[in-house]
Order: structure tokens, then C-alpha cells, then sequence
């Protein structure tokens, strides 16, 4: 049974194939999946709206054609560029979405400081996996690389896994498996009174974070040439690892309660994604998730 069984896309702009609209519409067509395509509304009025998603529904029907996708399940909407952050969440939870998937990169320069914005608040609020999508992925992916930090929440690594391996056989791609040993986050993990790592407590460190690593691993089955032990800080690390790899996909937890959290929601992210050109699938625990569809649910019902 596919992982994916309501997809939800995020358009902005004029009428035009994009990435994600691309992504979206082959990883439907090959899971089988509902598309609930929502589109940024900024003619703001209800005749041109709906104007507006007629137009795109007609022309969404050619695209899919196209992409030998000629019977998709889709439904179209329009969201206001007033709120967008509010609009889109409140979509998510009322369409009971599996996926949102949205382009990384607003083709528009004009559009680029608010979607961007938005995106940044995505990456914290939304409940559901989101697919941020770079320009020049287009197919299904090929490979996809799960980030883990094993010093932090068990059960969140696995998730990622998991979600990783899910997309993976979706979409008959390769799983890599990555975390990344950083000398000086060891060296801050030592006692007050001890200044520095020697080299047999670092080579000591090293070697149990590999073991540990390994084991994980193995647990899924991941094969040791997809095994990525990395040396360094986690931004460089994993830019040069979806470099040499040719990543497609780039899978990443967003609610670590140490270094994936201050990366994908603090200032080294902006640099992370600036330098990433692979999809970004960012996920959040279960239990997270279902804190955020509360929230969510509580603010439709205050205004309604």
C-alpha cells in the first residue's frame, strides 16, 4: 500500500511548469495519490478567483497529459496571499494531506522575500512532511539521502528513516544513509574541567559513533556503500555528501532537540538550503505533528 494517499501542492505565479508541479504530478501518478492543488491567489477578488482556477484546472489537465499522468485525481484551490502561512496550514489539516510539496526557489523576484518567509514557517508549523523542490528536479528520485543525528531523539531518527525508506520504494530510488561526527560538538560534550579532546579519547568517540552508526543501519537493511560516516560540521558535511552522491532528495528532521533543530529552524539553514541543490523532505515526530494539527484546528475554530 503507498505511503501517499493525499498529495498537496502549493503553486505560486503564472501558469507554467515548474519543479514541484512536476514532482507533484509524477509521484501522484505513481502512488495512486489524490492531488489538491492550491493555488496563490493575488487578484484577491471572488470573479477573478475563480476565473483563475479555472484557467488552471484546464491547463493543469494538459500538463498532466504531458507527463503521461492523463487521468489524475486533482481538486484545485485558491489561497490568499494576505495570509498564506494560515491559509495553507488550515488546507493541510482539511485535506488530510500526507505530503506538501512547494518550489524552494520563487521564480519571481518580487514574490521571493514573502515565500520565502513562507517557507521558513512551513519548516516549523506544518504537520505533514513537506517537499521543498529545487529548479532542475523534475523525475521521480533516483537517490535519496536520510540525515541522522544519533546523539539525539531516537525516535525521530527513526522516523526519518522510515519516511525516507517510504518515499525510496515509492519511487524506486536508492536509500543513503548519513550522519556526521563533529569534533568540536564531542569536544563540548566533555566535562567543564577538561579542556580537549586527546587523540585516543577523540579516536575512542570516533570509533563508538561509527559502531553505533552501523548498527542503526543495519537495522534497515542499508547496505555499506550507502553508509555515510561524515567528518566535519553538518552544513558542509551533508552540501559536499548530496554533491558527490548526486542526491535527489535530502530527508531531514525539524524537531531535534539539538544540532537538526537549530539547523533547519536557525540561521545556518537559510545557508544549508542556499547550498543544497537536492529536494529538501523535511519531517517532524508523530507526536509533534499532532500537536501542530491541534494548534491548527484551535486558531480555524476561533475564526470561524
Amino acid at each position: 500500500m503507498s505511503q501517499f494517499r493525499r498529495i498537496m501542492l502549493v503553486t505560486v505565479g503564472k501558469a507554467q511548469r515548474s519543479p514541484a508541479l512536476e514532482r507533484a504530478i509524477r509521484l501522484a501518478n505513481a502512488s495512486g495519490a489524490a492531488l489538491h492543488v492550491c493555488v496563490l491567489d493575488e487578484a484577491g477578488s471572488a470573479p477573478d478567483r475563480e476565473a483563475l482556477l479555472q484557467e488552471r484546472r484546464l491547463w493543469f489537465k494538459e500538463e498532466a497529459q504531458l507527463l503521461d499522468a492523463p487521468n489524475p485525481q486533482f481538486t484545485t484551490e485558491a489561497i490568499s496571499d494576505s495570509d498564506p502561512l494560515a491559509e495553507t496550514l488550515a488546507h493541510v489539516v482539511e485535506f488530510e494531506a500526507d505530503l506538501l510539496i512547494k518550489d524552494a526557489d520563487p521564480e519571481t523576484p518580487a514574490r521571493r522575500l514573502l515565500l520565502a518567509r513562507l517557507d521558513w514557517h512551513l519548516l516549523r508549523d506544518c504537520p505533514i512532511p513537506l517537499l521543498l523542490v529545487h529548479m532542475g528536479a523534475h523525475a521521480l528520485p533516483k537517490r535519496i539521502v536520510a540525515a541522522v543525528d544519533l546523539d539525539d531523539d531516537e525516535s525521530l531518527n527513526r522516523h526519518i528513516v522510515e519516511q525516507a525508506l517510504a518515499l525510496a520504494i515509492q519511487s524506486n530510488a536508492d536509500l543513503h544513509l548519513a550522519t556526521v561526527f563533529d569534533p568540536l560538538a564531542a569536544a563540548e560534550a566533555l566535562p567543564p574541567l577538561v579542556p580537549n579532546l586527546r587523540p585516543d579519547q577523540y579516536a575512542s568517540l570516533s570509533k563508538g559513533s561509527r559502531t553505533a552508526f552501523d548498527s542503526f543501519a543495519a537495522d534497515y537493511g542499508v547496505p555499506h556503500p550507502r553508509r555515510h560516516f561524515l567528518l566535519g560540521t553538518f552544513k558542509r558535511s551533508m552540501r559536499e555528501l548530496t554533491q558527490h552522491s548526486q542526491a535527489d532528495v535530502l530527508v531531514l528532521g525539524t524537531a531535534g532537540h539539538k544540532g537538526l533543530e537549530h539547523l533547519m529552524l536557525g540561521g545556518s539553514a537559510r545557508a544549508l538550503l542556499d547550498h543544497v541543490r537536492c529536494d529538501v523532505y523535511a519531517v517532524k515526530p508523530p507526536a509533534l505533528a499532532e500537536k501542530l494539527r491541534q494548534r491548527i484546528r484551535d486558531r480555524a475554530s476561533r475564526r470561524g
